[in-house]
């Protein structure tokens, strides 16, 4: 190996032992994982933000006040803090899975799914599909927002309906 090939060599050796020396200092710098505190108390997070409307937040974003068939499942802990349970549609066989509902708060709406933006998302599948309304509408029909393919797709005709339909623990 001549001269010149040993400074080309040393020198990709120091460029790519630089590059990935400041990736690994990086990584372990601003990449920290959570605490393990921090994960444990993310459901008592999530709990004390579900019970905790901000309906100021949302009628910053959506410019409207929440209509009030909206605003009744808030204010019913019992229904509010349930999960993992299906809605019976009364006119269709297919029931609507709910694994949670999602707290009526700024962090709830900040980064919507493209389409979703003028709806409110206020039940999630568990799969990252979301049951929405049209909070500028009195009782809006409830919509389901499949992620995957982006459609949507109404599965009640008003909230008001939707509420009142039963529910059952999710099939396993």
């Amino acid at each position: 190996m001549n001269d010149t090939e040993l400074v080309i060599l040393c020198i990709v050796g120091i460029y790519v032992v630089l590059s990935i020396a400041t990736l690994w200092i990086r990584d372990r710098t601003f990449s920290r994982p959570p605490s393990t505190e921090y994960d444990r108390a993310a459901p008592e997070r999530f709990q004390a933000r579900l019970l905790s409307p901000d309906f100021e937040a949302l009628w910053e974003h959506f410019k409207t006040d929440m209509p009030e068939p909206l605003r009744v499942p808030c204010g019913d802990v019992q229904e509010l803090t349930s999960s993992d349970f299906e809605v019976l549609n009364p006119n269709e066989g297919d029931p609507i899975h709910v694994c949670f509902y999602e707290p009526a708060d700024s962090q709830t709406i900040g980064d919507p799914w493209p389409s979703c933006e003028p709806f409110f998302p206020f039940a999630n599948d568990g799969c990252g599909n979301k049951l929405l309304v049209d909070p500028k509408l009195p009782d809006s029909p409830v919509l389901f927002h499949d992620h995957e393919t982006g459609e949507l797709e109404t599965v009640a005709p008003s909230m008001t309906q939707f509420m009142s339909w039963k529910r059952m623990p999710a099939a396993d």
